[in-house]
């Protein structure tokens, strides 16, 4: 989960097109284009990052005699919009997409293959291998990788005596030990159910005994385990464990993603569960604060928890693009995916990344950071909900809600998400 990219919101391209590009933004163009082509256009599923992508298509504009107009989404929302400017058969050419959406963008033919205009021998596997779809690469991740971590404010756990939990009942004691205080357990987003699948990838990394990606693949190649088994109900069973053990600060249901960063870095919570997107905001909004980073805590014995990341978002080439704009925007993608472009994003984006590419050094800003690169990023598997079919993410978004709040049972839960499935197949979905 690009992972989501649901960071606070600022008013540069939100849902708004950014015209960028020393070439110009005139309306006729840019004359000088060896390629012929004037102009070009990209939507993106990161509003927050704009100034940093602004950047880089400025440069291949000047470098290429093309004006390049950006247009942002919050990812959220992305698919509904941008289905919008689809349908509207607007002017299309390049996506900045969450990584979760592009199998879906894929099996709707909005991105197209990419050839061989990719070079993938200096990026990293977790650049490229999620979007390899029927042996074709549709999709390449730049501007880093993200990671899940949870973490924990060093002065609270002094003040009360506290130790970073290992095990799900080391974190039901600790909200015990804080009940009667004014700080939290755990801050959570719980009103951003986008983020919910994120628990549930940590939960089936230990029900499935460390192979939650290639269960998933199982799941859905042949069906089995299905997504009412033991595995998956084991695994919303904890969730429920956690909500009956009030480890989630009061009001969860109805904390925002903003609201949430800003309970922890405000001192008001002990932990936190996110990405490293979110993690990049607190050490923003509380550069002061001693935060440390443990493994997700573990129920089942011997499962050593690892964590779950992504590409912070995925370039494409769109798939109903005017062929006469083809080639310029694949060199396009593939200058992206540079060592010289994931450099500067790296720099710019304000986030806690390990680079795409090989050949880039990781940025090591601070102690939380180098943490993260060196402890949990070279584990982590892929996002769970990048492979999942649209309908089987969206059922555990909300049903998680309703077995953390205790309104829904981890059977009940398990069997809306197979049902979901069951729904998909019908209509044609399969895995590849």
């Amino acid at each position: 989960m690009i992972r989501p990219i649901l960071r606070k919101a600022i008013v540069l391209g939100l849902g708004t097109a950014l015209c960028i590009g020393a070439a110009g933004c005139a309306s006729n163009g840019s004359s000088g284009s060896p390629s012929g082509v004037t102009s070009l256009v990209v939507y993106s599923a990161d509003p927050v990052g704009a100034p940093a992508y602004k950047s880089v298509l400025d440069d291949f504009g000047v470098k290429n005699h093309v004006s390049i107009q950006l247009i942002s989404y919050p990812s959220a929302n992305f698919i509904q919009q941008f289905s919008s400017a689809v349908n509207g058969k607007s002017q299309i050419d390049a996506l900045i997409a969450n990584g979760q959406d592009v199998r879906y963008l894929q099996s709707k033919g909005l991105v197209g293959s990419l050839g061989d205009s990719i070079n993938t021998g200096d990026l990293i596997p977790a650049a490229y291998e999620p979007f390899m779809i029927n042996k074709n690469l549709y999709a390449v991740g730049i501007g880093g990788v993200n990671v899940t971590a949870f973490i924990y404010n060093q002065a609270i756990f002094d003040k009360y005596g506290l130790q970073p939990p290992r095990t799900v009942d080391d974190l039901i004691a600790i909200a015990q030990k804080l009940k009667g205080t004014d700080v939290a357990p755990v801050s959570v987003p719980g009103a951003t159910t986008y983020l919910w699948p994120m628990w549930m990838m940590q939960m089936l990394q230990q029900t499935t005994n460390n192979t939650p990606t290639q269960t998933t693949f199982s799941t859905l190649q042949t069906g089995s385990p299905s997504f009412d088994s033991p595995e998956y109900t084991a695994a919303l069973a904890e969730m429920g464990k956690l909500g009956a053990g009030d480890v989630f600060a009061n009001g969860w249901q109805g904390l925002k993603q903003d609201a949430a960063v800003s309970l922890f870095s405000q001192g008001k919570a002990a932990m936190f569960f996110g990405g490293s997107w979110d993690i990049g905001a607190i050490v923003q909004q509380a550069p002061q604060m001693d935060i440390k980073a443990f493994a997700f805590p573990n129920f089942v014995p011997g499962v050593t928890s690892t964590a779950f990341g992504g590409a912070g978002v995925a370039a494409a080439t769109y798939g109903k693009i005017n062929s006469s704009h083809k080639a310029l925007t694949d060199e396009l993608v593939a200058y992206l995916s540079s060592a010289a472009v994931d450099k500067q994003l790296l720099g710019e984006l304000a986030s806690i990344m390990l680079p795409t590419v090989k050949s880039v050094a990781p940025p090591t800003q601070n102690a939380l950071q180098t943490q993260l690169v060196k402890d949990f990023l070279p584990t982590e598997s892929t996002f769970l909900d990048w492979y999942w079919p649209k309908q089987v993410t969206a059922a555990f978004q909300q049903d998680m809600v309703g077995v953390v709040a205790g309104s829904k049972t981890a059977s009940e839960a398990a069997k809306d998400v197979q049902a979901a499935f069951v729904a998909e197949k019908a209509n044609g979905y399969k895995f590849n």
